[in-house]
């Protein structure tokens, strides 16, 4: 039976290649790790609080306010997504107006 640490050996060149563009990005200034780095912890806590009242409402039985919110959520993106089909409709038609 042969040893599994030495069935995968990653390719050097690929790896020195990764270092490298990951370096030039930053060394170019194309990311910014503060910014990237407070969206990080923004995230982890939007889903912390979110779970935490998520279980708060389900515990006292008002789960159906999270239904209503989400259909209201769903309601206002459908909305918003016919108008912008409606006014691309309408930029087509001009361009095939003219």
């Amino acid at each position: 039976m042969q040893n599994r640490s030495s069935e995968f050996k990653p390719d050097p060149i690929k790896t020195c290649d990764l270092q490298r563009a990951a370096s030039r990005y930053i060394k170019d200034w194309l990311s910014n790790i503060k910014i990237g780095m407070s969206l990080e912890i923004a995230t982890t806590l939007g889903d912390i609080w979110g779970s935490l009242i998520a279980a708060y409402i389900y515990s006292i039985d008002l789960f159906q306010v999270i239904f209503i919110i989400f259909g209201i959520v769903l309601c206002i993106n459908r909305s918003y997504l016919h108008r912008i089909q409606e006014n691309e409709e309408k930029q087509d038609k001009c361009r095939l107006d003219r």
